[in-house]
């Protein structure tokens, strides 16, 4: 038990702060990792249908993804440097310089898709 206004974690905040950090460190490479494998599928997709008229599809569809996966991975470099772990956070970095292109044009493209669908 702890000492009367004392360091009980309960009563410190760092319960908190601790599973804050464990959260934030479980987080951080699902963060960063996840624009590379919706990339991935994308240009899969974009790629096996070249000759079809769908490939622009998958290019706008691409693109308005980037409106998302850009600051998803560059929250999951935030977090990753906070917990310390270096090399996921250059693994966000990166994700989000391949994303930035896309982001650019998933802002004007996106008005297209929204329109064509309704």
């Amino acid at each position: 038990m702890a000492a009367p206004g004392g360091d009980d974690d309960r009563t410190s905040g760092r319960a908190g702060e601790d599973s804050r950090l464990r959260l934030r460190r479980r987080l951080a490479p699902w963060l960063t990792g996840l624009p590379y494998l919706v990339l991935a599928v994308m240009w899969i997709g974009f790629l096996s249908t070249l000759d079809d008229p769908a490939a622009m599809g998958w290019i706008a569809i691409m693109w308005c993804s980037c409106l998302v996966l850009l600051p998803l991975a560059v929250v999951g470099a935030v977090w990753a440097r906070s917990v310390g772990d270096r090399g996921t956070m250059w693994g966000g970095i990166i994700a989000a310089v391949i994303c930035l292109p896309g982001f650019v044009m998933g802002l004007f493209a996106l008005p297209s898709v929204i329109a064509s669908i309704a």
